[in-house]
């Protein structure tokens, strides 16, 4: 060991001493700073997991409105519907026995007229008799239109009338 002037040795201790202190301190703030790191990061996590908590009660709650709205919502596009349904059907047998009176009323064929090559009359039409097979003149210009056909027509014209409406109504 190296020799220490006697006067040297109370200062070196007392500085070593104050070093060990100093050592402990820092030591001790260490841990502090650990141990408060710590506590604020449960605090953190406890907090975050309130929030959470929160936001998914608000989202199940927005959820659960948000299905009754569409169920609402759906449950009048099928009461619309239903009405567009049920008044279709309506106006379709009202046309239907406009249609058939027209059809009775003005003696259509039965059958399209089958026209040969060079527009002329081919085979007797199928009519209620009252219509001659062998038109010519300016009736045999005439289109001949059957009772399927005017049937086809007023089925599809009222289908396209309602659905136009319906549109129109959204």
């Amino acid at each position: 060991m190296i020799p220490l002037p006697a006067t040297l040795r109370p200062y070196l201790l007392g500085a070593a001493g104050i070093a060990i202190l100093a050592a402990a301190i820092w030591v001790w703030r260490i841990d502090s700073l650990r141990a408060s790191h710590k506590a604020d990061a449960a605090n953190v996590r406890r907090e975050y997991a309130l929030f959470r908590e929160q936001v998914d009660a608000k989202a199940t709650e927005a959820l659960i409105a948000h299905k009754a709205v569409n169920a609402a919502q759906e449950q009048k596009w099928k009461e619309k519907a239903n009405v567009a349904d049920q008044k279709h059907e309506t106006e379709l047998a009202a046309a239907n026995a406009a249609a058939e009176r027209y059809i009775r009323d003005n003696r259509l064929l039965r059958q399209a007229v089958d026209r040969g090559e060079g527009g002329s009359t081919g085979g007797a039409a199928q009519g209620d008799g009252a219509q001659d097979s062998d038109r010519s003149g300016a009736e045999a210009d005439l289109v001949a239109v059957t009772a399927d056909d005017v049937r086809i027509c007023t089925e599809n014209t009222r289908r396209l009338i309602d659905v136009r409406d319906w549109a129109l109504g959204l």
